[in-house]
């Protein structure tokens, strides 16, 4: 299925390029009649001519290394939403990957908790984030324990929420959004993601939860470095626990405590610059980031409306994008220069008086065997 909506999207040969080779081939019949030539032999070196230089080679030499590239994306759980895309690959600038979608995983734990009150706080979180979808949302979801009340309405803002139950009202969030919201609460400094509690002005306490560090990132951050591509984390999370994680897969780059209004400013900025980004995150919560940026990728397992789709088992296709259209390339130099070398020897054959047009078939059709098997060989060794 793939491999035909693929075939659909390639282009065909230009109509234009066969055009000109005919007026090319009428012109030269023309000109051998002219001089006296005999008919059959005008006619003989005209079908020898439209045979040598027929488009089609040249159209394989580009079209089925993409067809082959794309197909071996597909296959990798890589899922490309167009031609042009492919090539756009190569003209990124920076990649700007999201931490919690890219740099840690599923993994959470609890790691610090600091009660304030009598109240249970992860159980608390838990009613308080039951309508929530991130990665904190679901993980609170999984606990075991039930939820305290329903939920009458919450309002999501940056770095937390409002949440109201009958006449009580909560403030759930990060350290920067009570400080915002000129609300008192004692700072947990325990390393990772701090949550902290407020009910009706008072401070119940904080969570600290802390995810796995991908360590296959900094295999893939070294490769894009090698390759000229800035790598940048943008990030809402706390100081200390982005620096950690960056400096962990030795990423040089980014951002903390920052919104997705301020997301969106640094690829608007971005793009009024000429600089060309990569946008790696979570489709569902960033659906306007991935809008802005010139190229914009997708951690799921679903299909999405990205321009690339990644399955998130294996976060080392991110590597294997960009390795997959440098062998494109290769493969399409190569291809060229034995098409370039083929034709230069049709035409010596043609002028030893030793080509037929059987032969001239012959060789097209080696030349296109030759172009399949350098495509496959060169994506493999890749």
């Amino acid at each position: 299925k793939s491999y035909n909506l693929l075939q659909k999207k390639i282009r065909k040969p230009s109509l234009i390029s066969y055009i000109v080779l005919l007026l090319l081939s009428t012109i030269i019949f023309f000109i051998l009649i002219y001089y006296k030539y005999e008919l059959n032999i005008a006619l003989f070196y005209t079908f020898n001519f439209l045979l040598i230089f027929l488009p089609l080679t040249f159209f394989y030499s580009k079209n089925i290394p993409i067809l082959f590239s794309i197909a071996y994306l597909y296959k990798e759980r890589i899922q490309i939403n167009n031609i042009n895309t492919f090539f756009k690959v190569n003209k990124v600038d920076v990649i700007v990957f999201d931490k919690t979608s890219v740099l840690t995983d599923d993994n959470i734990s609890i790691v610090n908790i600091d009660n304030q009150s009598d109240i249970n706080l992860v159980q608390l979180i838990k009613t308080l984030e039951q309508n929530t979808y991130d990665e904190i949302g679901k993980f609170f979801r999984k606990q075991e324990y039930d939820y305290l009340f329903k939920i009458d309405k919450s309002k999501k803002l940056n770095g937390g929420m409002i949440i109201n139950s009958k006449e009580d009202e909560y403030y759930l969030g990060n350290y920067d959004f009570f400080k915002h919201n000129k609300i008192k609460v004692k700072k947990n400094k325990t390393l990772g993601t701090a949550i902290y509690v407020v009910k009706n002005n008072i401070f119940l306490g904080s969570v600290v939860i802390k995810s796995s560090i991908n360590k296959e990132v900094k295999d893939i951050v070294k490769y894009l470095e090698k390759i000229n591509k800035e790598v940048v984390v943008l990030s809402g999370d706390n100081e200390e626990y982005v620096r950690y994680i960056c400096n962990t897969l030795d990423i040089k780059r980014y951002s903390y405590n920052i919104n997705k209004k301020d997301k969106l400013s640094f690829l608007l900025l971005s793009k009024e610059e000429g600089t060309k980004v990569l946008f790696i995150g979570d489709y569902r919560n960033d659906k306007k980031l991935f809008k802005e940026a010139f190229l914009s990728c997708a951690i799921s397992k679903k299909e999405t409306e990205a321009d690339i789709t990644i399955d998130n088992n294996d976060l080392t296709d991110i590597k294997r994008l960009f390795i997959t259209y440098k062998a494109y390339k290769v493969s399409f130099i190569l291809n060229i220069f034995l098409t370039v070398l083929i034709t230069i020897f049709k035409l010596l054959l043609l002028y030893l008086g030793i080509l037929s047009l059987e032969v001239s078939l012959l060789i097209t059709l080696i030349n296109i065997l030759i172009i399949i098997f350098v495509s496959i060989e060169v994506l493999m060794f890749k």
